[in-house]
This record gives C-alpha cells, structure tokens and sequence, in this order.
C-alpha cells in the first residue's frame, strides 16, 4: 500500500466509527508503517470483518493485520480443499438420499405412531374403545 491507499483506508475507517483522525500526517505515518506492506483490498476486507465481527470494538492497525491473516488463511484452506477434489484426494460433499426409504420410512414410524396412541393408521382419527 502507498500513502493514498493508507489515506482511503483511513477514510473507511473513519465513516465506521466517527473517529477524528486529527493530525492526519502523524496517523498516516503510524498506520503506514504498520500496514504498508498489506494490500488495500485485503485491508478493507479486514476493517469489514472487525466490524460484523467486533461491533463497538475500537479498531486498530493490530485488528487489521489479524484479520489479513485470517482471510488470507481462510482462502488458502478453501483453496487447498478444491485442489485435493481436483486430483481426487478426496471427494465433495454428495447428498444421498434415497427418497422413495425415506418417505417409505417417514410413513412406517408416523403408523406404528398412530396405532401407539390408539389412532387408526389410516385416516388418524381415535379409535372407539
């Protein structure tokens, strides 16, 4: 990041909580040596997450940072998990339902219900004893 990327980020920063910046240079310089080497569209990403994640949290340059390495590792994971599908390392996710057992199931357990309670199974009504 450059200065006038610090400055965009500073600017987000500053529409969230309503914080003075006050003397912009010396708060440009702290957070450029802080965050200078982060690109700014991670940056942003990671003062969006602190603020769905840590309302009412004051956000500082070391909230930023941890949450870069978050994101950064929550994409290498996804990543390593498409490339582990892609060579067969291990499979995706498959629902397998078979639907005709489970309604044939679903009807089984709803009748010996029914017939537990007294009801007859067909039409639900009580049973005159």
């Amino acid at each position: 990041m450059n200065y006038d990327d610090i400055g965009k980020l500073i600017a987000r920063v500053k529409i969230g909580d309503n914080r003075d910046v006050g003397k912009a240079g010396l708060l440009h310089e702290e957070w450029f040596q802080s965050l200078g080497h982060l690109p700014l569209d991670e940056c942003l990403a990671a003062v969006v997450m602190h603020r769905q994640e840590r309302p009412g949290v004051y956000l500082e340059a070391g909230h930023i940072i941890a949450n870069v390495r978050l994101i950064r590792s929550r994409q290498e994971r996804a990543e390593r998990i498409v490339t582990a599908i892609q060579r067969g390392a291990i499979s995706a996710p498959v629902i397998t339902l078979d639907r005709a057992k489970f309604e044939a199931e679903t009807q089984a357990s709803i009748r010996k219900h029914r017939i537990a309670r007294g009801v007859d199974p067909e039409t639900g009504k009580p049973v005159a004893q």
